[in-house]
């Protein structure tokens, strides 16, 4: 009996990898912000107060802000489940506080996206109109 032309294309691996990279240039985004001491808008953080500036001088902390073991940014990590993307601090409270502000404590967003960030939606996009496009060429081929 003949068979049925037909045609699969799966794009659960595409997709992976466009999320992983999505992933990784958000991330670097947040490291570079973080670096420059700035939010995702590029609005400077508020300056540490007098008294906790002396004591990380004192103690032999950076002076930078945001930064005393390096934890709260090297533990920043991403992750693709499906056909989701998770870009977290896996440090439990310590960024919370600073991303949201609290007692004593200003708000220093450097976890959010921007609008740079957003544009990464069209990886996803390409991805999928390359997966049509696949998929055109092999339901042609599939007709010779």
């Amino acid at each position: 009996m003949p068979t049925t032309p037909h045609y699969k294309i799966d794009i659960t691996q595409r997709m992976h990898t466009a999320l992983n990279n999505i992933g990784l240039r958000i991330r670097r985004r947040i490291i570079a912000r973080h670096a420059l001491q700035i939010d995702p808008s590029g609005k400077p953080w508020t300056p540490l107060n007098e008294k906790y500036k002396k004591y990380k001088a004192k103690t032999g902390y950076s002076p930078l802000i945001l930064l005393k073991s390096g934890d709260m940014i090297n533990k920043t990590v991403h992750e693709v489940n499906g056909m989701g993307l998770k870009i977290a601090a896996n440090k439990v409270g310590y960024p919370n506080i600073h991303q949201e502000g609290g007692d004593k404590i200003p708000q220093r967003m450097w976890m959010d996206t921007n609008n740079e960030d957003k544009v990464e939606t069209d990886i996803v996009n390409e991805e999928l109109d390359s997966a049509a496009s696949d998929l055109i060429e092999s339901t042609w081929d599939g007709w010779h």
